[in-house]
């Protein structure tokens, strides 16, 4: 084979201007790069150039010239097609910041590279040029643990998801992390939408406005469910009369039934079937029940939308006596609240299971305060009538301390008596003091029970050993109202009210354990990412956080800071700058020595980092840096030790990320919760 010794250069020159840059190739049929200037990248797709100009440069910009081999010839990209050969290079415009794409080739045309040259001035800085989307999720618009987790593959710019049938993708959005500066269309929450071949586009444009286009696919799958979960029997000319069944369970076969009046002609009826999403079902909803009127039985088969199962239901008519009064004989009160007749928004409350003839209730109330404008607020069986009734005064209860409310049912057979008894407590202040050793517990307050009827709690029964208790979570964007005790925007979601948590806390308070207000967490960030930094959860209103912690005797606050939900992504400069604000903020108007401020670093915080800030640790000569590759006792920062260590710091993309924001606020913090469960990706950690 005859070899041919190919000489291809370019020489770029700005005639007023006299920086210079050269590239050209010296292997057969194929130009490469041999020398570019300060501040170039290389790809192995396209040659990225970066030519400095003088700060007074007036942009557009011409008189650009180059050289080329004797046998390279060059052409200008324009709306993604490269045009005729470029004869005078000098005439081509360059605007700051802009990139212009060209193409370099050999002489016989067998071989050809990308150019990609930008223009700034003197003080200006690079552009970036990435543009890649680094996790991609569809969600539920109103529910986020409704999500599908897309595989993204960046080599083949393809998205691809499994979805069910059976989902209303206009109910979700896309949810996605991308390149630090690039901009994606459709943009991030955005309703998801795909074409008939269940496709999308995406488009992630670079700092530099370099385009990258993914595919997503949805793989579509047929519902295979064939359940039925109720059935209703409803006149066809007054939707208001009906009888129906719940169906909870779920076989080949199912026997259920169903209560109607004795007597009562339903031949004018039809059928109301819930379903399977997708499933079929005969006989259809709206079909009349035909001769069900007389032989009180029918079979309903469903069969799935992948056709491969069906089941049978088998209904039976049961006839007796006005089966709609069933709530005829209950006499059950289930809540009792009194309230300021002038504000609503100040009452306290307690709620009921019992149902004995005789039962004890008991509410507790702040010691001294007068409630002899107060009134009662019951809720009880429906038809039942109480004594006393709804909305009436509270009479001598503010001094006598107890009340027997009775209860009667509709049909008047029976009649309960509950006795309250009204608790007086004291304002317990808050605990701000740390003199000892801390043991410290997250209280998830949705796991929170009613308060028995002896006053008692999940969160009232926490041992006193455990001195320290976060309450999780607040919003960070919470609102609330000084003296309101209105807690329906915090976020807090115990099952009563702001009255009934402030006697909760105050009974951790009167044990002497510590509370905390623990704020954000993995769902309340939602959306808190560097490209979106107005997302309504950076939307804090400190005061309001500092009413709260007042008005409930909450001792501090621990920022729980968990960006969009993934912690992987602390050590970015833009979540180390806000976790520093939070602290910087809050502490502020919360003196240190009247609150306390925490947090739990997300990984390992200061461990395993490699430098420099903000990825890692910044002292070359610190012994847990990563390139010492030693291990902490069963704390491993090698690589090798990833798979078998009990813990590894190696690898784990926010290692060190607090150490930039111990640097810069550690003086400002009273506690920091280390989360030894987040060291990292070994298989069998422990700490």
């Amino acid at each position: 084979m005859k070899k041919f010794l190919i000489l291809l250069f370019v020489l770029i020159n700005i005639r007023s201007y006299s920086q210079e840059f050269f590239f050209g190739d010296s292997h057969i049929h194929k130009p490469e790069i041999i020398s570019i200037g300060h501040n170039n990248l290389i790809s192995e797709e396209i040659r990225y150039l970066i030519l400095k100009v003088p700060d007074n440069t007036i942009f557009p910009m011409t008189g650009i010239d180059i050289k080329l081999g004797p046998t390279t010839k060059i052409y200008q990209e324009i709306d993604g097609v490269y045009g005729t050969e470029i004869i005078d290079f000098s005439a081509i415009e360059f605007n700051k910041n802009i990139p212009n794409i060209f193409k370099a080739v050999s002489f016989d045309q067998s071989y050809g590279y990308i150019y990609s040259l930008t223009v700034l001035s003197n003080s200006g800085t690079q552009l970036s040029i990435e543009n890649s989307i680094l996790s991609f999720k569809i969600t539920n618009t109103n529910n986020s643990s409704n999500t599908y987790t897309c595989l993204v593959d960046n080599a083949s710019n393809t998205i691809t998801v499994d979805i069910p049938s059976n989902v209303n993708l206009s109910d979700y959005k896309y949810v996605m992390t991308f390149s630090d500066n690039a901009d994606v269309s459709p943009i991030n929450n955005s309703t998801v939408f795909l074409d008939a071949s269940n496709q999308a586009t995406i488009t992630v444009t670079s700092q530099s406005g370099i385009d990258r286009t993914y595919t997503l696919t949805a793989n579509i799958s047929n519902n295979s469910l064939a359940e039925i979960t109720k059935i209703r029997i409803e006149d066809s000319s007054n939707s208001n009369k009906f009888f129906e069944t719940d169906i909870t369970s779920t076989g080949a076969t199912t026997a259920i039934s169903i209560d109607i009046t004795t007597g009562l002609d339903i031949s004018n009826y039809k059928y109301i079937i819930t379903h399977s999403e997708g499933s079929t079902t005969i006989p259809a909803n709206n079909d009349s029940v035909g001769d069900l009127n007389t032989s009180n039985y029918k079979s309903f088969g469903v069969t799935s939308q992948d056709r491969a199962r069906q089941n049978i239901y088998n209904l039976t008519i049961n006839r007796v006596e006005d089966p709609t009064d069933t709530n005829a004989k209950l006499a059950k009160i289930t809540h009792i609240r009194i309230e300021d007749m002038s504000d609503s928004s100040i009452y306290f409350e307690t709620y009921t299971d019992s149902t004995g003839d005789i039962s004890p209730v008991s509410l507790n109330v702040t010691t001294g305060l007068d409630i002899s404008n107060y009134k009662y607020i019951l809720t009880h069986s429906d038809g039942s009538t109480t004594n006393p009734i709804n909305n009436s005064s509270v009479g001598d209860l503010n001094t006598s301390g107890s009340k027997s409310i009775q209860v009667t049912s509709n049909d008047q057979t029976n009649v309960n008596t509950y006795n309250l008894a009204i608790n007086r407590v004291e304002i317990i202040k808050r605990i701000v003091s740390i003199d000892k050793p801390i043991t410290l517990a997250y209280f998830p307050c949705w796991r929170e029970s009613w308060p028995s009827e002896f006053g008692n709690s999940k969160l009232r029964e926490i041992p006193s050993y455990v001195n320290t208790i976060f309450l999780s979570f607040a919003k960070p964007n919470m609102r609330y109202e000084k003296g309101s005790y209105d807690i329906s925007a915090t976020g807090i979601q115990t099952p009563y009210g702001g009255f009934t948590l402030l006697e909760s806390i105050n009974a951790l308070n009167n044990k002497g354990i510590k509370v905390i207000l623990s704020v954000g967490g993995e769902t309340y960030w939602v959306g808190g990412l560097a490209e979106t930094p107005n997302a309504d959860c950076f939307d804090i209103n400190y005061q309001h956080i500092k009413d709260f912690l007042d008005d409930f005797n909450i001792a501090g606050i621990d920022w729980d800071y968990e960006p969009n939900g993934q912690i992987s992504i602390l050590s970015e400069q833009f979540h180390i700058n806000k976790f520093i604000e939070f602290i910087t903020k809050s502490r502020a108007i919360m003196p240190k020595g009247e609150y306390l401020i925490a947090c739990a670093p997300s990984g390992v915080g200061a461990l395993g980092g490699v430098g420099p800030i903000p990825t890692g640790v910044d002292d070359p000569d610190s012994p847990y840096n990563n390139d010492y590759g030693v291990s902490l006792g069963d704390i491993h920062s090698t690589a090798g030790a990833v798979g078998t260590s009990p813990a590894t710091l190696f690898g784990f993309a926010s290692s060190g990320h607090f150490i930039p924001v111990m640097k810069a606020v550690g003086d400002k913090i009273d506690i920091v919760a280390y989360q030894g469960y987040n060291v990292g990706g070994s298989i069998d950690r422990v700490c």
